[in-house]
C-alpha cells in the first residue's frame, strides 16, 4: 500500500517492538509473549496489533511490557509502526506476510522466520534477522541485538532500505508482473 511510502520512520526514545497480525498459534505469538518475559528484555515494550483466538489467554499471562492494541485502522497502524524499533513476525508458515514488506518500506528492521515468504526482503543480521520458527533463543537474541541502542536499530533499518522501497514500489511490481506474463505467453 502506498500509504507506507509517505511516512518517516522515527523510532521512539524507549525501545519498543511491534507485532501485527492474527493472534493465533501459527503466527508464533505465544513464543513472542514468553520471550518478552525474560529479564534482559523487560525494558523493551511489545505492542500487539491484531485479533484472534489467543488474545484473552495471552493477555492473562503476558508481562507488563506487553500492550494489546487490538485491531487498528490503517493510519493508526502506520503511526505505531513508524515509531517502533522493530517489527517481529515469528510465524510458523506464511506466504507473506505483507506487514514485513510494509515495515521495510517504512524503514523498520524486521525479525521473521524462514517460514515467511517475505523473508527475502530481510538481510539477515543486517536489516533484521531471519530465524527458525519456534526458536525462542534466536528470537530473544535478535530482539536484544536490534534493541541494544538506537544507533544499532537505525543502522539496521537503513540497511537495504532503498532497495526494499524500490523493489516494493507499485511501478516495480507492475513491471515485474508484465515481465512474468510476457514470459508465460
Amino acid at each position: 500500500s502506498n500509504e507506507f511510502f509517505n511516512h518517516d520512520w522515527v523510532p521512539s526514545d524507549q525501545p519498543e517492538i511491534i507485532f501485527v497480525g492474527s493472534v493465533t498459534e501459527a503466527k508464533g505469538i505465544r513464543e513472542l509473549c514468553d520471550v518478552m518475559k525474560r529479564k534482559h528484555l523487560r525494558h523493551i515494550n511489545l505492542k500487539i496489533v491484531g485479533d484472534g483466538d489467543l488474545v484473552e489467554e495471552l493477555q492473562g499471562v503476558s508481562g507488563p511490557n506487553v500492550e494489546w492494541l487490538g485491531r487498528l485502522d490503517r493510519s493508526e497502524l502506520i503511526k505505531h509502526m513508524a515509531c517502533s524499533w522493530v517489527l517481529v513476525a515469528p510465524t510458523y508458515a506464511d506466504t507473506g506476510p505483507s506487514v514485513v514488506k510494509e515495515a521495510r518500506v517504512i524503514g523498520l528492521p524486521v525479525i521473521t522466520t524462514t517460514a515467511a515468504g517475505a523473508s527475502h526482503y530481510i538481510r539477515n543480521a543486517q536489516s533484521g534477522y531471519v530465524i527458525e520458527p519456534m526458536d525462542m533463543e534466536a528470537l530473544g537474541t535478535a530482539i536484544s541485538e536490534l534493541c541494544r541502542n538506537s544507533e544499532t536499530c537505525l543502522r539496521a533499518g537503513r540497511s537495504g532500505w532503498e532497495t526494499a522501497r524500490n523493489q516494493l514500489s507499485a511501478k516495480s511490481t507492475a513491471r515485474d508482473f508484465c515481465e512474468l506474463y510476457t514470459s508465460l505467453m
